[in-house]
């Protein structure tokens, strides 16, 4: 595929973009009808979910697949898409069990947080890996 790192920068910032805006939404909504428990302790100092750490987590692993991306394209350009989208749909399935690993974590806040990762996961591999997502073609 050859991608230039800023041209992937640019696909990635399209996808953080997405992540942040749908996830921060799905949050405050998740919020609202009492699925996403504020009240829980999600890390080990005791702090509960916030927009923050939603906000992180929506950019934080895009910004870690894009250079995944950028080093699969120069070590294997004519496979790279193929090998991204299977690591990347791998991670996304083992994201899944984070969730879990919160001590007393009702099941539909888990199941919440993991719509959340789904809209991350998409996001990643539709904007780092389709050419219609770009300028470029």
């Amino acid at each position: 595929m050859r991608l230039s790192f800023t041209s992937l920068m640019v696909r990635a910032l399209k996808a953080m973009l997405v992540s942040i805006a749908i996830n921060l939404l799905l949050y405050l909504l998740f919020v609202r009808l009492g699925i996403i428990d504020v009240s829980l302790p999600v890390t080990p100092d005791g702090r509960s979910l916030s927009w923050l750490p939603v906000l992180f987590a929506s950019f934080v692993p895009i910004l870690a697949a894009a250079i995944i991306c950028w080093l699969l394209d120069r070590l294997f350009p004519q496979k790279s898409i193929i090998i991204f989208r299977m690591l990347a749909s791998i991670i996304l399935v083992l994201s899944f069990a984070t969730p879990f690993t919160i001590e007393a974590v009702p099941m539909q806040m888990a199941l919440g947080l993991n719509v959340m990762h789904i809209v991350v996961g998409i996001s990643t591999i539709y904007f780092l890996t389709n050419k219609a997502s770009s300028n470029e073609q």
